[in-house]
């Protein structure tokens, strides 16, 4: 399967389809609402399957336990002129809080 980035036991981290528009934008909302923020989160599902999965804007990986998400990161590349070359920057990253620090 080439959409799972990392697998181990039970656990797993996959690339996301615009499928899980939803999931994506349940984890912006958890990570808003983390961040005290969620009055900031003006996304909508429409938004997340146009600006994620049809304009390739930026990409987002789930993690799983047993098929279950429990977290996601998302990122996107952007461009050094100095350097000749992409890089990936991370703009979030967010775990369920029962899932944190099990060291999947």
């Amino acid at each position: 399967m080439k959409d799972i980035v990392y697998k181990d036991k039970g656990f797993q981290i996959r690339k996301t389809k615009k499928e899980d528009a939803a999931i994506v934008l349940s984890y912006i909302k958890k990570i808003a609402a983390y961040e005290k923020l969620s009055d900031q989160v003006v996304a909508t599902l429409t938004d997340i399957e146009t600006s994620i999965f049809e304009k390739k804007q930026a990409f987002v990986l789930i993690a799983e336990v047993k098929g279950v998400p429990i977290g996601f990161m998302l990122y996107f590349l952007t461009y050094s002129t100095f350097l000749g070359q992409a890089n990936l920057y991370l703009e979030d990253i967010y775990i369920d809080l029962e899932h944190r620090g099990k060291g999947y």
